[in-house]
């Protein structure tokens, strides 16, 4: 660990678990920071216009210069980008293994599980809610990010005294806050209340101001509310795919409004108020969200994309992103070109088959299944017994399913490459039950191991079927993190609270529409919870839900996931299914699991940092 007098890092600017993850020891070198934004950021700049190095030798790069010039702001702006954890991923850079984090969120909301219980959020779930170690807090939960909020208040504050163009200042300024907003909610749908800093720190600080006490629950979402509020009219329409715009920031809105109304309804105050919404602030939170939301659908320039007929391919598309800007619906999310910035989701969730290296980690779990209602309206929870009891064709237990199923699941004898996908684990010929070779030559009597070696449906949302298949390949599909139809759900669910019931449903089956589902004749919790649940799932969006509406408990507590088996009967064409325990123990969700831990490396150095409820350490 080197210092000096206002920075602490360790050689790499890595965070270390030591007193660099509290907020007044996160700070970095600035001519260190400037350094390395040089060599990491600046190379594109610097081969394709005029260089850096003729207004400043790199070596000698100092902190006027970096705010006296453009692009070196966007060069620091981009590194808070890059650490803001955009795209859920845990280490920023070119790692072909962040696709495991992008899923974290999906894997602790039982929607999907991954290939093998070492895999990183698998492994790190098991720690947290299995067994029960709350401290350190695993990496794919743990969102301390100091060192980068430090980052954005130092930006904020230098913008507010530079020299360059009025209209540069205003709008990176309003990014950067934008960006700051985006950190917080990560932190407060986790820990509650945070210490709120908007400036950035010295050690030269009153020791009141370095040992910072939490900020209420509270007080952080009205934080991140009236940041949106100050900043929109400061943001463009549209903006350069991946930087913030008027649509992200009426969202982050949305959303912050949509988890204190849902904290203050269904949750309790804690901590003498330093946990939980006050009741009586539901409805104006609601409102709030409900706003916001509207006002979003209303007056920018996104549209739910509905430009392809057949519904399937429809709502695949949304996802399949070379680039951000060409998708109406997509309004934030994360840039990759597959070079300087790259990742491996779409090879790691493709079927064995096409994809012929590190394929087929993202498992379908059966409850999600069970979500997804059929074509007709009716319902997609079969009793398990009727499931096990007879032979189905893929038609009427798969393929009639909501279009949005099959966009975002890879599922038995679909087409992919111009492949038949396989997931069965054997073939009956002839009432015998074959494991190996093939049936009339063209049949394999199993399917490859590491399709049927889980659930047997694999996540197919989000996989760019543009991917170069043979071997191991950088994907550059881009990772939309929001986009219109959240709006349209957060209307809903902020509108039926409201009373307002017809705008409610109307939302819905806005969303219904377009996904080819027949239209709702009414609305209640049930349904908008259902609907958001499949619209949204495997959107890292499920588990903070379930743990919003305070019924995570519920539905994940003495949980064990559900996988398929499938067995084709080769006379008859349709299979058998049957179901297997995906999970070597039953989850544990108990009440403290709806704060994370603090953890007791912080609630040690820092004494006024008070831990949350049921972490006693």
């Amino acid at each position: 660990m080197s210092t000096n007098k206002d920075y602490y890092t360790n050689k790499d600017n890595k965070v270390m678990k030591s007193k660099a993850e509290q907020p007044f020891f996160i700070q970095m070198n600035m001519r260190s920071i400037i350094a390395i934004l040089t060599v990491v950021f600046l190379i594109p700049l610097i081969t394709s216009c005029e260089s850096i190095v003729d207004k400043s030798p790199r070596g000698n790069l100092n902190d006027d210069a970096v705010w006296a010039d453009e692009r070196l702001v966007d060069a620091f702006i981009t590194d808070v980008y890059a650490n803001a954890q955009i795209g859920n991923n845990v280490f920023p850079g070119n790692d072909r293994f962040i696709a495991f984090w992008q899923t974290a969120a999906n894997v602790a909301g039982a929607e999907h599980t991954l290939f093998a219980a070492w895999q990183g959020p698998l492994s790190q779930y098991a720690l947290l809610n299995i067994n029960g170690v709350d401290n350190p807090v695993p990496d794919f939960f743990a969102q301390w990010r100091w060192i980068n909020m430090r980052r954005a208040n130092t930006i904020i504050e230098r913008l507010e005294t530079s020299d360059l163009s009025p209209s540069f200042v205003q709008m990176r300024r309003a990014e950067v806050r934008f960006l700051r907003s985006f950190m917080y909610f990560r932190m407060v749908k986790r820990y509650g209340g945070v210490p709120l800093i908007t400036r950035a720190q010295s050690l030269d600080d009153p020791i009141e101001e370095i040992m910072r006490v939490r900020n209420s629950e509270q007080e952080i979402y009205d934080f991140i509310i009236s940041e949106m509020d100050d900043i929109l009219n400061d943001l463009p329409s549209h903006s350069e795919a991946g930087r913030a715009n008027r649509g992200a920031a009426l969202l982050l809105k949305s959303r912050a409004a949509l988890y204190a109304a849902s904290i203050a309804r269904f949750g309790e105050m804690q901590m003498d108020g330093l946990l939980g919404i006050p009741q009586d602030q539901e409805m104006n939170y609601w409102q709030i969200a409900y706003d916001a939301s509207t006002q979003l659908i209303n007056n920018e320039p996104f549209q739910l994309f509905n430009q392809i007929a057949d519904p399937v391919e429809n709502f695949r598309r949304i996802f399949d992103v070379e680039s951000m800007n060409s998708q109406p619906e997509a309004i934030f999310g994360e840039v990759f070109n597959g070079i300087e910035k790259f990742h491996a989701y779409s090879q790691q969730s493709l079927p064995q088959g096409p994809a012929i290296v590190w394929n087929s980690n993202f498992n379908v779990l059966y409850e999600m299944v069970e979500l997804f209602d059929f074509r007709d309206g009716s319902s997609g929870q079969i009793p398990r017994s009727q499931v096990t009891g007879q032979e189905w064709s893929l038609q009427e237990f798969i393929l009639d399913r909501d279009p949005r199923f099959l966009a975002s699941v890879f599922y038995p004898e679909m087409e992919l490459f111009d492949e038949t996908i396989y997931f069965h684990s054997g073939t009956i010929v002839n009432g015998n039950l074959v494991t190996n070779g093939t049936i009339d030559g063209v049949w394999p009597a199993v399917g490859p191991p590491r399709n049927r070696n889980r659930s047997g449906l694999h996540v197919r949302k989000r996989s760019n079927e543009r991917f170069v298949t043979s071997g191991d390949n950088p994907d550059n599909n881009d990772i939309v993190v929001m986009r219109l139809g959240e709006a349209y759900l957060n209307a809903a669910e902020a509108a039926y609270y409201l009373g307002l019931t017809g705008e409610a449903l109307q939302h819905i089956n806005a969303i219904r529409s377009r996904a080819g589902m027949p239209n709702r004749g009414s609305i209640n919790e049930d349904i908008i919870r259902q609907e958001r649940q499949v619209e949204l799932a495997f959107e890292n969006h499920r588990y903070w839900d379930l743990r919003r509406w305070r019924i995570a408990h519920q539905v994940l507590d003495g949980y064990r996931a559900t996988g398929i088996e499938w067995i084709k009967n080769w006379d008859t064409g349709n299979y058998q299914i049957s179901f297997k325990n995906v999970e070597g123990n039953d989850r544990i969700f108990m009440d403290r699991h709806y704060y994370l831990p603090i953890g007791i490396n912080r609630v040690t150095e820092n004494p006024n940092m008070v831990e949350n409820p049921g972490y006693g350490y």
